[in-house]
């Protein structure tokens, strides 16, 4: 973690503070050019999924869409599952659509 937060120092992309507090703690900030970098970043890879997207058929449009609830759920469980752990705990899914 230290040698990558050194490289966006160097980069100019984040910055360590000290707590005011407990000088032991040391946070690492985003810079305006980093947080514009993130920015960048996101756009572009906005703009590259919507060309892919675009380039669909109809019928692989039509699975995406029918996917897009199994992967809401997919991202739920993600997001709740604690720190540290790769993949949320089980739980029952809805039977899956024969095709």
């Amino acid at each position: 973690m230290t040698k990558t937060v050194g490289v966006l120092e160097t980069e100019g992309l984040a910055r360590r503070v000290r707590d005011a507090e407990d000088g032991r703690i040391v946070r690492v900030e985003a810079t305006t050019d980093g947080k514009a970098f993130v920015l960048r970043g996101r756009s572009q890879r906005v703009a590259r999924i919507g060309r892919a997207l675009a380039a669909l058929d109809k019928m692989d449009m039509t699975r995406l869409e029918a996917a897009i609830g199994a992967l809401e759920r997919l991202v739920a469980d993600l997001e709740r599952a604690p720190a540290g752990v790769s993949t949320p705990p089980a739980r029952s899914a809805p039977p899956r659509a024969r095709r």
